[in-house]
């Protein structure tokens, strides 16, 4: 089994792992840094003990000031003398400045203090910490409210936030932020893994499979330029901040009609945002960006980021009740190369916006051209029926249960009362009265299917394709969900398909059941298989019999389609499969009586990728049904009624 934590020598381990980022970095790409940049990192090494650690905890907080009664550190108890170094050496500074900006100092303030700020200003108080947050820091931008804190004894005048609120805590800032973040984008290879990522591995709770970068020698330089690099972490900060604001709008717009005028406020901050998205997406230079060399290095990540930006806003002008407009941002940003699955949602929501906007016969030819692209089979589907061409779907046998219903919720789920009295959800109903006539089952959903996948396609996952891996913390290859997937491993593909149709594969697959167990892989969920994980109260051994029940009974011709299926479009076919896996054990030497169950409760309707994954198993012939619970209606008894009638 792969061992993926850092050898230990004594020092933290937070120290010891980013000694070997940096290491790793500047070996690979130090081209892309500075001579001051690379003295200033070697300095790390020198500095005492207690400052290299709090540096490193430093870098791992946000970006800005900090307030100084909020770093406690246990293996750091002389915290000043530690300040007093890295401040000496050029690595943060201490107490802002009076020319501070108010906006910037509020991001230290505590969720109750930005509350007792807009309280003053007269402020509305909905809201997260996070939207009261910017709500404030919108607020200190204009000097008006600046100069009505201060009148009232709430901010100093020299606009210094140091004193603000209580005047006793002090502030500290990081220098070389953005140093930090340099190093974990070259190292990681994209924006969501940071330094906390070897934590989560040092503790033991995530485990990576050793992959060998492979290909030409310049496989891992997936970014070209310093200006690349920092273009992409500017980019990725900008739209967080414009994502934030977006969900922080559609939240205050929940319950706004279009027919109705859009109140001035939110007007002015949705007019803000949609520059801001257009700003950021920059569609005359996205045509001009250089192409990708493979699908995730830097100017590949750069261009989607760009193009999250138009989709973004595009989105806000459907929200908005603009639909030939959000028709425009799309069309631009098909054109501009949005790709993988959310390409096909873009088709699909510019031939809903064309309709929307009375363009029917550039809805229909959009519909057709989105469909000579062959997208994924759910978006196929939806375009078909737009077109009026869509076959008929295969129907399964349906069963139908009545069952009161419980008073109680469950996460917003309907529960039913089981004949003892207790309350169940759907699938917990389904198995306890299947289990009536001798079934065994698991309420698998999708979790078993992915997991049979994963397993029986793990060396293609894990091929040391060029690009696909940068570092020992891959849950997944970087190009995982990205068009041309398969063509990329076409050898590797090419051997699993023939061990599945010659039925060879079912060794591979118990092997590594086990040797592989706890590594990360993007279609597992090990928990299952795993005492102690979730679902709380499982049956390990009942998980591994299913899976053995799913290897014993399913061809290798149809795992073949289901691997080629979940591989190339694991985002768009990776739900959908039935609820249950029901078996019944039969004779010695007899394979057991199978079945699955698609449960739905009350209410509940089948959406389209569940109904395409029906198709599919009917049209192989497996044994597949549909359960539908009602709620039992009890007649209400007539007062005339005699009581025990």
């Amino acid at each position: 089994m792969a061992n993926t934590r850092a050898p230990s020598t004594g020092e933290p381990y937070y120290l010891r792992n980013f000694l070997l980022l940096a290491d790793t970095v500047l070996a690979r790409d130090g081209a892309l840094f500075t001579d001051e940049e690379r003295a200033r990192l070697d300095s790390v090494r020198a500095l005492p003990l207690p400052a290299r650690l709090l540096l490193l905890r430093l870098a791992g907080r946000r970006e800005g000031w900090l307030r100084h009664s909020r770093l406690r550190y246990p293996e750091i108890p002389a915290l000043d003398e530690a300040l007093d170094v890295l401040e000496g050496a050029g690595w943060l500074e201490r107490a802002p400045a009076a020319e501070s900006p108010p906006e910037e100092l509020a991001a230290g303030l505590t969720h109750e203090e930005c509350l007792h700020l807009l309280r003053v200003a007269g402020q509305p108080l909905r809201g997260g910490a996070q939207a009261a947050r910017r709500r404030l820091q919108a607020l200190l931008r204009e000097d008006c409210h600046t100069e009505s804190f201060v009148q009232l004894g709430l901010w100093p005048a020299d606009n210094s936030l140091l004193c603000a609120l209580a005047g006793l805590d002090q502030w500290v800032r990081l220098h070389q932020h953005g140093l930090f973040r340099l190093l974990e984008l070259l190292f990681f290879g994209n924006r969501h893994q940071d330094l906390r990522q070897f934590v989560v591995s040092e503790l033991g709770l995530q485990r990576f499979e050793t992959v060998k970068p492979g290909g030409e020698p310049d496989a891992d330089g997936w970014i070209r330029s310093r200006v690349e690099a920092e273009e992409l972490l500017e980019a990725g900060a900008r739209l967080d901040r414009l994502q934030e604001e977006l969900d922080e709008l559609r939240r205050e717009l929940k319950g706004w009609r279009r027919r109705l005028r859009l109140p001035p406020g939110p007007a002015r901050r949705a007019r803000d945002l949609l520059r801001a998205a257009w700003e950021l997406a920059t569609p005359a230079q996205l045509s001009h960006l250089p192409m990708p060399l493979r699908p995730q290095d830097g100017a590949a990540q750069l261009r989607r980021t760009r193009l999250r930006a138009l989709l973004a806003g595009a989105a806000l002008l459907e929200r908005l009740g603009r639909p030939g407009a959000a028709a425009a941002w799309q069309r631009m940003a098909l054109e501009l190369g949005v790709e993988g699955r959310r390409r096909g949602e873009t088709w699909l929501r510019l031939v809903v916006n064309l309709r929307h906007s009375g363009r029917l016969e550039s809805a229909q030819a959009a519909c057709q051209q989105a469909l000579a692209e062959q997208p994924g089979p759910v978006i196929r589907r939806e375009l078909e029926q737009r077109l009026g061409g869509a076959r008929p779907l295969r129907e399964p046998p349906v069963l139908r249960w009545s069952q009161l219903r419980h008073p109680g919720h469950a996460g917003g789920r309907t529960l039913l009362q089981a004949d003892s009295g207790a309350a169940l959800c759907v699938e917990e109903l389904a198995l306890a009265r299947f289990a009536h006539d001798g079934w065994q089952g698991l309420h698998v959903e999708n979790l078993l299917p992915r997991a049979l996948v994963g397993l029986a396609a793990w060396n293609l996952i894990f091929a040391p394709v060029p690009g696909a891996f940068l570092h020992r913390f891959h849950a997944a290859p970087l190009d995982w969900g990205r068009p041309g997937f398969v063509e990329r491993r076409a050898e590797e593909w090419r051997r699993l398909r023939t061990r599945l149709l010659r039925e060879r594969h079912r060794a591979g697959v118990r092997e590594r059941l086990h040797s592989k167990a706890g590594l990360q892989n993007p279609l597992v969920n090990w928990s299952v298989f795993q005492p102690g994980g979730e679902p709380s109260g499982h049956d390990p051994g009942l998980w591994r019999r299913g899976l053995e029940l799913l290897l014993e009974v399913l061809p290798g011709r149809l795992l073949a389609e289901l691997c080629e299926g979940l591989l190339r479009e694991p985002s768009e076919l990776g739900h959908g499969l039935p609820d249950l896996l029901l078996w019944r054990e039969s004779g010695p030497g007899q394979p057991p009586e199978w079945q699955l169950v698609e449960v739905k409760g009350p209410g509940d309707r089948l959406f389209l990728a569940q109904r395409l994954w029906l198709d599919w198993l009917l049209e192989r012939g497996l044994p597949v049904s549909l359960l539908l619970i009602e709620e039992e209606v009890v007649p209400r008894r007539s007062p005339a009624d005699p009581v025990g009638a």
